[in-house]
């Protein structure tokens, strides 16, 4: 059984003869990236916040359906996060909270068959992610002025205590380990450029543990984008 499992895996994994192979690209583009966030079943009013991701894609012909599948794992830098109104006794302005992340996708592509030279291609897989940090800001309206501070991943009992200024104060983002489900559309422009729009779902609640155990706090990303990719 063993050896039979072997070969299997060796016959969907290993490209067939022909001119497509695994090839490695290169890919930038733009994210609106928001949380899903409650509170006791309270959903916190937040709005979408514009981000960015690069980096590197492995895609990889597998030979099964005519060689219309492929596998595309990737490592990825992204900004995301979220922004929502403020208000305090300086005034109101907007709140922004940018972490960075490393990703990891796991794409798996079925090129729709078409007349022409170009692919139309669709993908779904999951991700993993970590998260590196990053900065929160509030921008008041009018001349206040703003306030920066940090990111940080923590258990509510080890987090930053409060701080008498506002500016070394640090967001608690909760858990640094993130994973779900990546979706995808893409267009093949020219022989090695290509366009994507896609999708993530956060399926980790990130929201910070107390003692270790999660309370009746739920937080989990999501995110849209767009992207070039050009294959080399």
């Amino acid at each position: 059984m063993r050896k039979l499992l072997v070969s299997l895996a060796c016959f969907l994994l290993i490209p067939g003869p022909g001119k497509t192979q695994t090839r490695i690209g290169i890919t930038a583009g733009g994210n609106l990236s928001n949380i899903t966030w409650k509170q006791y079943s309270n959903k916190q009013n937040t709005r979408f916040l514009a981000g960015y991701q690069f980096g590197f894609t492995i895609t990889t012909p597998i030979n099964i359906y005519k060689r219309q599948l492929h596998i595309q794992p990737g490592i990825l830098l992204s900004r995301k996060g979220f922004q929502q109104d403020y208000s305090d006794y300086l005034g109101n302005g907007d709140y922004k909270v940018a972490p960075y992340h490393i990703e990891v996708p796991v794409n798996f592509l079925y090129l729709i068959p078409n007349q022409s030279d170009k692919n139309v291609f669709v993908g779904l897989g999951p991700y993993i992610a970590c998260g590196l940090g990053g900065q929160w800001e509030i921008r008041y309206n009018g001349n206040t002025g703003n306030f920066v501070g940090d990111i940080e991943y923590a258990d509510i009992n080890d987090q930053r205590p409060p701080q008498y200024n506002i500016s070394d104060e640090a967001f608690n983002y909760g858990k640094r380990l993130d994973y779900g489900v990546n979706t995808l559309v893409g267009y093949e422009l020219w022989r090695n450029l290509q366009v994507q729009a896609h999708g993530q779902l956060g399926l980790r609640n990130l929201a910070p543990p107390k003692n270790g155990l999660t309370g009746n706090e739920y937080f989990k990303n999501i995110s849209l984008g767009i992207s070039l990719g050009y294959l080399l």
